[in-house]
This record gives C-alpha cells, sequence and structure tokens, in this order.
C-alpha cells in the first residue's frame, strides 16, 4: 500500500511478499508497515499533533474526516469526493450526505433532487410543482411525509358544466391557502388568500366565472408551518342556486320585450288588416265593374201605378247620354218598404233603348223598350 505521507490515506498497489511488483511505485523497504499510522484522515487533512486530524478539507468532516459535511454528500472514506446538494425548488437543504437525497417540501413530489411527480400526481416540479387533481363527488385522505409542509391540489372547473362546485378541506393542524383561477391561456381570473385556518370552504358560482363558456382551473396552494397528520379534502357539486335579483332582471327584460314585441304585432296587424280591407274593397269595385247587368224592361207613363209582373212603371229623374246614341244613364227615384219618411231611394243604372237617344230626350214619356 502507498501511503499519502501524515493523511492516513493510501493507494493499494500490485505486488507480493518480498516486494512490488513495480519497484518506482514503492521502494521495497517501504513496502511493508511495521506500525499503524499515527491517525487516519483519510486524506482530507494531516495529523497535527501526530493523534488528531487538523482541519477536514474537501467539504468532510468527523474526527477522521470520515464523512460528507452539511450540504455535500457523497463517500469520503480514502480521498472520496463530496459533490454539492443539488435539489430542485420543491426539495429542502440539506440533501442525505451519504445517498445526495433531497427532503422534497412538496407533497407528490419525488426524485433525488425532487425532479418528479409521483403517481396520482400531476405537473412538472422543475417548471411549476405537482398537483393533486381533486374531482367532484369524492372524499380525498393524505398522509404528508415528515419534510411535507406543501400540498397543491387542482380542479377543472370546465368539466363540470354549468355546476357550482363547493371546496372543503380540513387537516390536523393550522395552514395558510391560496387560491386561484386561472383562463387556458394562464391568464388570472381570481385570486384568494386566508391565514391560517384547520377548516377551510369556498363555493365557487358557475354564474360568476362563466366555466361553462370557457376552459378554466382552479388551483388551490396550502402552506403548513408545522407538519400535519393527515389532510381531508372533498369536492362536491351544487345545483345553481336561485339568484333573485338576476331572476327578476331577466324576467321584467323578458315582459318588456314581449309587450314590445306585441305591441309591433299589433301594429303590424292593424296595418295588414287596413290593406286587406282596401285590397278587398278594391277587388270588389273591379268585380262590380267588370261583371254584366241583369236585364229588364222598364215601360215609361204618365201613370204612377206598378204594373205586376218584371214589366213596371217608372219615372226617371235625370237621363245621363254616353257617346253611343242608344246607350244613357237614368236615375229613378224608388219607393222602398218600410215608415214613409224613410222608405225613398235613389237607384241609377244604364239603359239601352231600341229608339234613338234624342228622341228620348225630347219625348221621355215615349213608349221604349229598355235593356237595363
Amino acid at each position: 500500500r502507498r501511503v499519502a505521507v501524515g493523511t492516513g490515506s493510501g493507494t493499494c498497489v500490485a505486488g507480493m511478499g518480498s516486494g512490488p511488483t513495480d519497484p518506482n511505485l514503492c521502494s521495497n523497504k517501504n513496502w511493508n508497515f511495521f506500525s499503524c499510522p499515527a491517525c487516519q484522515c483519510n486524506g482530507h487533512s494531516t495529523c497535527s499533533d501526530g493523534v488528531n486530524c487538523t482541519g477536514c478539507l474537501n467539504n468532510t468532516t468527523g474526527t477522521n474526516c470520515e464523512r460528507c459535511k452539511s450540504g455535500f454528500w457523497g463517500d469520503s472514506i480514502n480521498r472520496g469526493v463530496c459533490r454539492a446538494c443539488s435539489c430542485s425548488s420543491h426539495g429542502v437543504l440539506p440533501c442525505d450526505t451519504g445517498t445526495g437525497q433531497c427532503q422534497c417540501s412538496t407533497f407528490g413530489v419525488k426524485g433525488l433532487q425532487c425532479d418528479k411527480c409521483q403517481t396520482h400526481t400531476i405537473g412538472d416540479p422543475l417548471r411549476d410543482t405537482c398537483y393533486r387533481p381533486l374531482y367532484p363527488g369524492n372524499e380525498y385522505s393524505l398522509t404528508l411525509e415528515p419534510s411535507n409542509n406543501k400540498v397543491n391540489f387542482l380542479i377543472n372547473l370546465s368539466e363540470n358544466d354549468s355546476y357550482d362546485i363547493d371546496v372543503i378541506i380540513s387537516a390536523t393542524a393550522g395552514f395558510s391557502i391560496n387560491t386561484t383561477i386561472r383562463a387556458e391561456d394562464n391568464a388570472i381570473v381570481y385570486q384568494d388568500h386566508e391565514g391560517l385556518v384547520q377548516r377551510w370552504e369556498r363555493l365557487y358560482k358557475e354564474s360568476k366565472y362563466g366555466w361553462d363558456n370557457s376552459a378554466l382551473n382552479l388551483t388551490i396552494y396550502m402552506t403548513f408551518p408545522v407538519y400535519p397528520a393527515g389532510i381531508i379534502a372533498k369536492v362536491r357539486r351544487v345545483e345553481n342556486e336561485l339568484d333573485l335579483k338576476q331572476f327578476f332582471i331577466i324576467f321584467f327584460a323578458c315582459v318588456i320585450i314581449l309587450l314590445l314585441l306585441v305591441m309591433l304585432g299589433w301594429t303590424a296587424k292593424i296595418r295588414y288588416t287596413r290593406y286587406r280591407s282596401q285590397r278587398t274593397q278594391a277587388m270588389q269595385l273591379i268585380e262590380r265593374a267588370l261583371r254584366p247587368y241583369p236585364s229588364h224592361y222598364a215601360l215609361f207613363r204618365d201613370t204612377v201605378r206598378p204594373v205586376p209582373g218584371r214589366i213596371f212603371e217608372v219615372r226617371s229623374l235625370c237621363i245621363e247620354p254616353l257617346v253611343m246614341d242608344d246607350i244613357a244613364i237614368v236615375t229613378y227615384l224608388v219607393s222602398l218598404p218600410g215608415p214613409k219618411d224613410t222608405n225613398l231611394a235613389l237607384a241609377s243604372s244604364t239603359f239601352k233603348t231600341n229608339v234613338s237617344f234624342n228622341k228620348v230626350v225630347h219625348n221621355p214619356n215615349a213608349t221604349a223598350n229598355l235593356d237595363v
């Protein structure tokens, strides 16, 4: 064994009882130890008084510099190397001096450097953290490691459609809590903080945050000043409660809109009825103008006594000649059934005579066959 003088460390070399295989590595006179070294410092210190190691170097500590000091890990025996602990933001220093295992402060984080998420958790501890997903209708009971002082929950609000979400969390030790609702683009919609409590409950209303129309996530960050024995988290869906103020606003708005629609409909009906009436009257006038008149005969005489049958005596009040010589419009005074003071009426009709128009005008009492 080749020994570094005064340090207690050495290197084994090839050889046999008579001496080393390579004399350049170790001389024959130094081939065998005849006595133990004064002190064993594992190559990280020297013996100042021939008994004790003076000032362990290379991040080691101990009577014989046999272990790594706090914040470093490795095997320091016989000039072993001690490396600095390398932990993520979720690791607590110091790490284990023998293995380098960091103490993970966040529930659900694992790995030598606290750089991975455990089963049933999601996220990335190197960029953010690990979350324990919570689903409505379930109750979760968590047991934390002694090094855990943080727990993070995640609830996907958009999976709950139009339901409200009620979250209840209790622990055996006091905790502070921060909640954040984020949109799909990571924009913050809502934030809240509450100090040291042992039970926390919040009702998140869909009507306020609108996760039925956009993707929203609720993150819950819990911090414990002392180690808790356990946590119970419960999430449940709640039917939307009736908001009276909002109900009446919507109700009266609908009533006003309905009244406006009724008024518009009534106005449109009146205008359409008026249009139909005018159109019907115009059509009736057109039909009356186009329909043929019934034919009958009128006999002009001096007597006013009616003649039985379709031939009767009338006396014309006026005759209006038309362009054609044998056609004119005649107006009669007609006696109708009823009271004597209201039984008179004027009646006009076209007539066609078999005599000349001029003869009828100059001799209105002339007998003529009329097609009326």
